[in-house]
């Protein structure tokens, strides 16, 4: 579905936006001074490389320019990974990491399993003063992670003050909120956090020249909250919810392209999407070993309205029993545990009966199939156990093997993965890290589950990950690390051809028989391979920085049609530069350069008129209903490279003893323009270029201020 070709709320960002925080001291180590001699001796990963993927202190990153305060932005900055918007257009980025679909993700934070990780504002939904770490995973990860074949990202958020209590307001044009924290007594504190998008405040005056309207204005909110109880040594009882919605719809103007194009979206477009969870994590000491058990209820929705194309709507309710235990033994450590999980899924549509994969192949115009109510509802149970054991063989050889044995009672798959993990160290400053495993990922678009506009006979899709790594540390807090990998993925969900229907006539003559065929078949693959440098730089003698430099290729195969193709996501090189230098206590400087390869894409090479049927047969005596495009090899074409310059000053200084920081954040410094899509007029003789965001200059102005 597309929404629009940008985000809305970004529009705010063609001129300057002035951000003002106003937070209680709550650490006052944060304000200590330090000596010279400190300064110079402290070392601090700002990027960890680890053999399984890239750990991150947010702290450092929520200054790094482009991110907007937002520490998960940084993300787009790590090899291996794109932030991908549909080439179709779409209001928000998911990284896709090392040729696997945006969608291929597992997303927890504090152990737990969350809704979703971005707002439709391409902003995370967490507050990124509780934002402690996050890491991404590209390969090689346990068997606790189970959901899976592209990356996991992990988000840490730190845990209440037992000190002291602060209350922080944060008030911008984007976005305002209210953190308050405050201990309860000497052994548990709570936290609680609101923030609210204040876009629909101003967005109709952005696109008074877009030939559409807001009938409801882009919205977000989020929030989070933690108890933390420190029973005793040994035990701390932990209650966290978080939980987000985000709901946009947009009407079109008479004479609109979209329109013209697609007859069908002439009642507009809609989105909106929500999630709750609340969960009690158990943190537990003893002779077994370090446990973390948590139960967890999340329930999440999804609505997409695509004009009469399709008006969708997704329920899931889930409940998560899990277990994670550390066993020190002997000879090495023993890692077990294992998650009962139960989804109640509710997938209501009054739809077009048109099956189509994006990924696989380009889709016929809407118009061309029926309208047809569905409501599927689906019980499935997941069981899951894993271990791996990791032992030191001797001063240089360490291993780590285990598996994970998953089985659900919908699709009837019991699976056995298992993963092999190896770092043999060369010196005390370098190794060499190999991995080997299998995984497998549930269904992210519910409506396979359907037996009308999907498959219930369907299996997960699956993949077999290589990884080998070097990596290197370096005096004055200098380390370089190397990989290599190899993905191959099966079972991808394609479109069933025997399912398409090629024409409006056979459309109408041939509706009763339109379920003979499942609208959706396990027969695509993929493979993925590719190198990735980075040197990072900890931060020593008052700057820190990386380096990254990537190279992929990604293609899929359908086996239908027996094609072979480059992937949509098939960036061929990425490279990444970034840089943080406080020149004193007053001033600190960063940036980041970016260079892409162009995204794949499908020609048009023309179109042909569509006309209204009299008595079973086109008339083009009258006007045509829209032009049908005519294609080229689908993902032969690819887009010009993009490249930007963000820049981040700010100023430290105080006012009346209370710490204040002032910045200037520059966003596409040099203003280059990437095409994102084409659009095109009513019958495909003329396309204008869409860019992505921000396709000029862009100054935001920010201040805060702790009391």
């Amino acid at each position: 579905m597309k929404i629009n070709a940008r985000p809305m709320w970004l529009c705010c960002l063609t001129t300057s936006c002035l951000m003002v925080n106003c937070y209680d001291v709550y650490a006052q180590e944060k304000n200590a001074p330090q000596t010279e001699q400190s300064k110079t001796e402290q070392v601090i990963e700002v990027v960890a490389t680890r053999p399984e993927g890239i750990a991150i202190s947010s702290k450092q990153m929520s200054t790094m320019p482009g991110g907007l305060g937002d520490p998960l932005k940084a993300l787009d900055a790590l090899p291996g990974v794109v932030l991908a918007t549909p080439s179709s257009g779409g209001p928000v980025a998911q990284p896709a990491i090392r040729g696997s679909s945006p969608r291929d993700n597992q997303y927890l934070s504090d152990f737990l399993p969350v809704g979703y990780v971005f707002h439709q504002d391409s902003l995370s939904t967490f507050n990124p003063e509780l934002i402690e770490s996050f890491e991404l995973k590209t390969s090689g990860w346990s068997g606790q992670y189970n959901d899976a074949i592209g990356g996991v990202i992990t988000t840490q958020l730190r845990d209440p003050s037992f000190d002291e209590s602060q209350l922080v307001l944060d008030l911008s044009m984007i976005r305002s909120g209210i953190l308050f924290e405050s201990p309860l007594t000497d052994k548990t504190a709570f936290y609680l956090s609101y923030r609210e998008s204040l876009i629909h405040n101003f967005v109709d005056d952005i696109i008074e020249d877009e030939d559409f309207t807001f009938s409801q204005p882009p919205r977000n909110h989020d929030y989070q909250a933690k108890f933390a109880w420190d029973i005793n040594p040994n035990n701390t009882l932990k209650i966290v919810s978080t939980g987000a919605e985000d709901k946009v719809r947009q009407a079109y103007k008479e004479g609109a392209a979209e329109v013209a194009r697609n007859p069908d979206l002439a009642i507009g477009e809609g989105f909106s999407s929500d999630y709750s969870n609340v969960g009690v994590i158990w943190l537990n000491d003893s002779d077994l070993g370090d446990t973390t058990a948590a139960v967890n209820f999340l329930t999440s929705n999804l609505s997409i309205n695509e004009g009469i194309a399709e008006q969708s709507s997704s329920e899931v309710d889930e409940l998560l029993i899990k277990s994670n235990t550390i066993t020190p033994l002997e000879n090495g450590t023993l890692h077990w545990g294992g998650e009962y999980k139960q989804q109640n899924i509710t997938q209501t549509n009054t739809s077009r009966l048109q099956s189509c994969n994006s990924e696989f192949s380009t889709c016929l115009p809407t118009s061309f199939a029926p309208i047809v109510d569905d409501i599927t509802e689906v019980d499935v149970s997941f069981v899951s156990v894993f271990s791996h054991w990791q032992h030191q063989i001797n001063e240089n050889w360490q291993t780590e093997i285990g598996a994970l044995i998953n089985s659900n009672n919908f699709t009837d798959e019991t699976l056995f993965e298992p993963r092999l993990s190896a770092q043999y160290r060369l010196s005390d400053s370098s190794n060499i890290n190999f991995s080997l495993g299998s995984y497998h990922q549930w269904f992210r678009n519910y409506n396979y589950l359907s037996p009308v506009f999907g498959n219930p006979g369907l299996d997960q899709s699956k993949a077999n990950m290589f990884g080998l790594s070097y990596d290197k540390k370096l005096s004055h807090g200098w380390q370089w690390k190397f990989d290599l990998y190899y993905k191959r993925l099966s079972d991808l969900v394609i479109a069933n051809p025997a399912a398409q229907l090629p024409s409006l006539v056979e459309t109408v003559d041939g509706s009763a028989s339109l379920l003979a065929e499942p609208q959706f078949v396990n027969d695509g693959e993929g493979t993925a391979w590719g190198a990735e440098l980075m040197v990072n730089k900890a931060l020593t003698d008052n700057w820190y920085g990386w380096f990254s430099l990537a190279y992929a290729h990604t293609e899929r195969e359908n086996k239908q049609t027996n094609q072979s193709f480059d992937y949509e996501f098939d960036i061929p090189i990425i490279t990444t530069l970034v840089t943080n230098y406080k020149f004193n206590d007053n001033w600190q400087l960063g940036a980041k350069w970016l260079y892409q390869s162009g995204r794949r894409y499908t020609e048009v090479l023309g179109a042909d008129p569509i006309y209204p049927l009299v008595n079973g047969e086109p008339d083009n005596t009258q006007e045509p209903i829209f032009y049908q495009p005519n294609y080229g090899d689908f993902n032969a074409e690819r887009r010009d490279a993009g490249h930007r310059l963000d820049v981040r000053l700010d100023y430290f200084t105080s006012i009346a003893q209370y710490p204040v920081n002032v910045y200037v954040d520059i966003l596409n410094l040099y203003g280059h323009q990437k095409i994102q899509e084409d659009e095109w007029n009513l019958d495909y003789t003329d396309s204008t270029d869409d860019y992505e965001f921000p396709d000029e200059t862009f100054v935001g102005l920010g201040l805060s201020i702790r009391f």
